[in-house]
């Protein structure tokens, strides 16, 4: 009985240790994600109109992006609309220090010009950046 009671505990010690790892560890909502993510001065420099290029060269002025890992991480692409060769592309940029971004671009290739017009932003949302 005394040999269940310890491993019960050693269990429940170790179960601690590792949930205590996990917290520490684990990404905070708040923290940002550094250079590779959006400012809110590079979100204000944004606007309406602007090629998906553009924006990306905005966020991205110290082309971290082209690690496909940290562009994983900066970038997350959340949806992709097609309504009648109209293209609609919702992104969400992590921030530089905190917080985020959404960004819809939007593309019409109903006159078959595929890869020679480039999505533009449409709108933008700004979520707690600094």
């Amino acid at each position: 009985m005394k040999k269940i009671k310890i491993y019960i505990v050693t269990i429940i010690i170790l179960l601690i240790v590792f949930l205590l790892f996990l917290f520490v560890n684990s990404p905070k909502s708040s923290e940002g994600i550094g250079s590779a993510g959006i400012s809110l001065e590079e979100f204000n420099q944004i606007e309406i109109g602007m090629t998906q290029h553009e924006v990306d060269s905005i966020i991205d002025a110290d082309k971290l992006w082209n690690d496909d890992e940290i562009y994983d991480k900066a970038c997350i692409k959340l949806n992709e609309e097609n309504n009648n060769s109209i293209y609609t592309y919702k992104y969400k940029y992590l921030g530089h220090k905190s917080g985020y971004a959404i960004i819809v671009f939007s593309v019409d290739y109903s006159s078959g010009m595929y890869g020679l017009e480039y999505p533009k932003v449409i709108s933008k949302e700004d979520f707690n950046l600094k």
